[in-house]
C-alpha cells in the first residue's frame, strides 16, 4: 500500500513487519511493538530493554541489537517474561524479506518504528492498521492485535500438531480459544472465559490470515 500511495512507504513497511511478526511468530502486539511509559517507571528489571526519550521510556525486546545473525531470543508477555522463546528469523518467509528491506543505516533501536524514527506508539499503530484494513476491504471487526490467532489457524490447517500450536501460543490447554472460519482470509476465535485465553474478556477475537499490507 505504500507503493499505491495510500500511506507513506516507510510506514507501510514497518506496519507490514509488525503484522508479519505477530502472524508468523504467534506473538502478541505488545511483544512486537513494545510499550511507552513515563520515565519514572524505569527500574532495574526493565533497564536492559528500555530506552529513555526525555520524560518517557520505551521498553521492548523486538529491537535490532537483539537479533544478531537474525537470531532472536526473547521473553514473551504471556509467560510474564520468565520463559524465553528462540526464533531463527531467516526461516520466516513473510517476515524475513521485509526485515531485509530496511536500510542498514536504520537498523538500530526498535524494529517497528514511526516515520520520526521513534518506536511506534500503540495508538498510532491502531489507527494506521485501521486505515490500511479499510483500504483493503477488511471489516472493522478484525483487529491487528489478534493476527497471531490467524497464524495458529493456518498452522493447524497446514497440518501442525495441536501441541505445537499450543506451545507456540503459550496456552496451557489445547481446547483454549478454538478457531472457526468467518469468511475467506479471516478467522475468529470462539469467546472463552478461561483465563488462559488470549482475550477472554472480549466477546469476539478476530485475525487476518496471512495478509501483509504493502
Amino acid at each position: 500500500m505504500g507503493h499505491a500511495g495510500i500511506i507513506p512507504a516507510e510506514r507501510a513497511l514497518h506496519m507490514a513487519i509488525g503484522t508479519a511478526a505477530q502472524f508468523e511468530l504467534l506473538l502478541r502486539q505488545k511483544d512486537i511493538i513494545g510499550e511507552w511509559a513515563p520515565a519514572a517507571e524505569l527500574t532495574t528489571k526493565n533497564k536492559a530493554i528500555a530506552t529513555v526519550y526525555g520524560a518517557e521510556i520505551w521498553t521492548g525486546y523486538f529491537r535490532w541489537e537483539r537479533i544478531p545473525g537474525w537470531r532472536w531470543r526473547m521473553k514473551t508477555s504471556k509467560s510474564k517474561y520468565r520463559a524465553a522463546a528462540d526464533f531463527d528469523l531467516q526461516k520466516y518467509s513473510l517476515l524475513f524479506p521485509l526485515l531485509e528491506q530496511v536500510p542498514h543505516h536504520l537498523r538500530s533501536g526498535a524494529i517497528v518504528k514511526a516515520e520520526n524514527g521513534l518506536p511506534i506508539r500503540e495508538s498510532s499503530h491502531r489507527a494506521w492498521f485501521r486505515q490500511i484494513a479499510r483500504a483493503a476491504g477488511i471489516p472493522d471487526e478484525v483487529y491487528n492485535m489478534d493476527s497471531r490467532a490467524g497464524g495458529a489457524t493456518e498452522a493447524d490447517e497446514s497440518g501442525a500438531s495441536i501441541e505445537a500450536s499450543q506451545g507456540a501460543l503459550t496456552h496451557t490447554k489445547a481446547d483454549t480459544c478454538p478457531f472457526r472460519k468467518l469468511y475467506p482470509g479471516i478467522f475468529v476465535m470462539q469467546p472463552s472465559q478461561d483465563r488462559n485465553c488470549d482475550n477472554g474478556a472480549r466477546s469476539l477475537d478476530c485475525s487476518v490470515q496471512g495478509r501483509i499490507f504493502l
